[in-house]
């Protein structure tokens, strides 16, 4: 494998798990609304308080900068898929440590065939 294909799989790889910690940080953040018939001022206002969001909010945009680079050196149909398959692995881990959610058996097989066939993906 080149330098810069390797560079390039470790860069998505960051961008995959900067992603995934910045959508689990929003997600806390948003956890802290609780009552839906807030007024939406009010929303915005608890939301820009809470440091999960505002941490999150921010490291999603210097992911998509650097998400940016990386697409800028590599195919889209190379890139886009091996970045979902990292992000769905590091959601799942994410969501069941942090967020306490529970994941299915079903869906469970469902990433691991996913992520075989990113294997097609990346050896073609």
């Amino acid at each position: 494998m080149s330098t810069s294909k390797t560079i390039s799989i470790i860069l998505i790889v960051i961008v995959g798990l900067m992603n995934v910690t910045s959508l689990t940080l929003i997600k806390k953040g948003l956890l802290t609304i609780t009552d839906i018939d807030d007024i939406l001022y009010e929303k915005i206002k608890i939301l820009l308080y809470n440091y999960h969001f505002v941490f999150g909010a921010l490291l999603y945009g210097l992911a998509t900068v650097i998400g940016l680079f990386v697409l800028s050196i590599n195919d889209l149909s190379y890139t886009y898929p091996l970045l979902g398959v990292i992000s769905l692995i590091f959601v799942t881990v994410s969501s069941i440590f942090f967020l306490h959610e529970t994941v299915s058996v079903v869906r469970l097989v469902g990433i691991l065939l996913m992520c075989g066939g990113w294997i097609f993906i990346a050896t073609s």
